[in-house]
This record gives structure tokens, sequence and C-alpha cells, in this order.
């Protein structure tokens, strides 16, 4: 290191101090120690000098509006021979301004929310975890000690890291309305995610409108360019995302998006169409799987036919309700619209002729 470096790019020098201040909030420094980590983070020789103009630029630009989520404060030492210089955090004078800022409960919950989430890589998610501490009481903080004790997260089935740097990209390129590039992916038999085709139909371009969470998993819905059909494909099974410079096609039917995404059991699309059936009640058990998929608001509607039986009627694609009333087939008939009823009967009897083949 020489001198020859101290005029080295201020604003640099500024980041650089404002990050060592952030990594180390609720400490008390001397400017000596502040000298010494300054000279070691940038190959800068960082005298007394020097590390006052930059410690006023920082302490200026707080106190005049500039938002460092940090502010140093500068106090005379019990000697009164030097000064000591106290990193403070925001966000915990806003916690202690208003203790309960977040009750117990709902500390957990946003924990919670974090903490067992399948796409944010583990050093974000910690990073993330620690930033919420800052918001929370000194009870709340004890709640969620507690919490951590008791619950083991979900084991999740993919790798997080190429999901999360994903879902950045697709956000900016859906607030800047810009389209996207991808190549859509499947796994193979070794259990790796390979492209889902061999030629260049695996590169998707497409117009993104939204991110949907369902069932645990994240979907981008989107259409094709020249295109007003609906796609959705799931973030985790694509790579190479990338935002690319031309427009997005605003679709003729955006207006009716958020109401066609609503009513979606599966991510399969298709036109929203009113599908009714009769089920057998077992024991009420089913009617906690129909609310358990579609919730209880007006878009579910069950009616009670007599001690065993209840006729269900909701909006949803046929594509959709296909596969989900395959699951529950041995107590669920009369299936309305015709065509549904006639798909699940041709896959019923397929699934009957292809198992009595084998045999």
């Amino acid at each position: 290191m020489t001198e020859s470096k101290k005029d080295s790019n201020t604003l640099e020098n500024l980041i650089i101090f404002w990050d060592i201040l952030y990594e180390n909030r609720e400490r008390t420094f001397t400017r000596k120690e502040l000298e010494e980590i300054m000279t070691e983070k940038t190959g800068i020789i960082f005298k007394r000098k020097k590390m006052t103009n930059l410690i006023s630029t920082f302490m200026y630009l707080e106190s005049n509006g500039i938002n460092f989520e940090v502010k140093l404060v500068r106090e005379k030492s019990d000697d009164g021979g030097s000064f000591l210089y106290n990193v403070k955090s925001k966000r915990a004078e806003t916690t202690l301004d208003n203790e309960r800022l977040f009750e117990p409960e709902e500390a957990i919950m946003l924990y919670n929310a974090v903490h067992t989430s399948k796409f944010i890589p583990q050093v974000d998610k910690d990073n993330l975890l620690n930033k919420i501490g800052d918001l929370l009481s000194n009870e709340a903080n004890l709640s969620i000690e507690k919490f951590k004790k008791m619950v083991i997260p979900e084991f999740s089935v993919i790798q997080p890291a190429p999901v999360f740097n994903s879902l950045l990209t697709i956000y900016e390129a859906i607030n800047e309305g810009k389209q996207l590039s991808f190549i859509h992916c499947q796994y193979d038999i070794n259990k790796r995610l390979i492209p889902s085709r061999s030629n260049n139909d695996s590169m998707k371009k497409v117009n993104p409108y939204k991110v949907i969470v369902n069932r645990g998993h994240y979907y981008l819905y989107c259409t094709y360019p020249g295109s007003n059909h609906d796609r959705y494909f799931r973030i985790d099974r694509i790579k190479n995302v990338n935002k690319i410079s031309t427009n997005i096609e605003v679709s003729p039917t955006e207006h009716i998006k958020d109401k066609v995404i609503d009513r979606q059991v599966y991510m399969f699309g298709g036109d929203v169409k009113l599908i009714r059936f009769r089920c057998e009640k077992d024991g009420n058990k089913m009617i906690g799987q129909l609310i358990d998929f579609f919730g209880t608001d007006r878009k579910l509607v069950i009616r009670e036919l007599d001690s065993t039986h209840i006729e269900v009627e909701v909006n949803a694609s046929i594509e959709n309700m296909r596969y989900w009333l395959l699951q529950y087939i041995t107590v669920i008939d009369h299936i309305r619209p015709k065509e549904l009823e006639e798909l699940i009967i041709g896959d019923l009897k397929n699934a009957i002729k292809r198992n009595e083949e084998i045999q």
C-alpha cells in the first residue's frame, strides 16, 4: 500500500464505509479502528485527516436526508480525550419508538414465511431474517427463538438459487414491460433438468404478465408473441431467463386476466366454465378437500342434496378440473358439462384397458 492511492474515488470509499457500518450495527468504533478497517478493505492508507473527512461526509449526507439505514453518532470517550463512533440502526430506533410494531404472533408468521420458503437461497434467507429481526420488538424476537426450536422447514425438492435469480429477472421485465426469453426444461431419467426438446423449440420468447404462487410453486403467467392464449411455466423448470429489449404486447384480454388466474386449480390454463358434479359427503371429509382447493368464497357453491350427497359448482377450466376430479372419482358422479364427463370416462377406460393388458 502506498500513499499514491489516497486520491481514489471518494464515492467508492463512501460505499465501502457504508457497507462496513451496516454490517456492524449497534457497535462502537474508535477512529483508529475505522482507519484500520478501511485500509484493509480498500488497499488505501487511511490516516486521521482522510478518515475524518470520510466520516464527516457520511454524517453530512445522512443528516441531509440520505437514507443509509444506519447513522453514525459521535460521542466523547470516558477519558474525554478522543471521540467514539457509535453505529445506530434506524430500523432499531423505529422499533424502540413503537415496541408493538408487530405482535409476537405476527412476528412468527412473518418469520415463518421466509424461514420455510422453497425458493430463497439460504444466504439470502439469513440476510432477510436478520433484517426482519431489526424490525421486531424484544418480545417478538424471543417468540421467534422459541418458534425456531419447534418447527422443521418443509423439505425442498428444488434447487432454490436458479428460481430466486430467475424471479428477479422476471419481476424486472414485468415492471419495465419487456419480453422474456428462456429455455423450457424437464427432468430426465437421471433427475437432471434438460431442455424439453432437442431443437430450438425449447427456447421460448414470451410476454410476461404476472408471477403466480400455486401449491408451493412459482409460475410465470404469459402469452407467446402474436397469441392471446394463456401460458403458464413453472419457474423452477426454466433456465437462462433473460429480459430482452422488445416491449410486451398488451393482450386484448388483459381485463380478465386476474379473474382467469383466480379460477385455476392447477396451472394448465384454458377457458373458465361452470363445472358441476355430485359428490358423496364421506363424513364431510370431501367438503374439507373442496375448501382446501377452492377456498370459502363465492366461487365455490356447495348444496346438500340428501344425507349422503352434495352438489358442487365451481368456475374453473375443463383442463384443470379433469385432473382434480380424477383424484376423487370414487366418490364423484353426474359431472357437467358433458365434454368434461366424456374426457374423464375416456381416461378411466384407457386406464382399465392398459392395466388389463399387462395382466
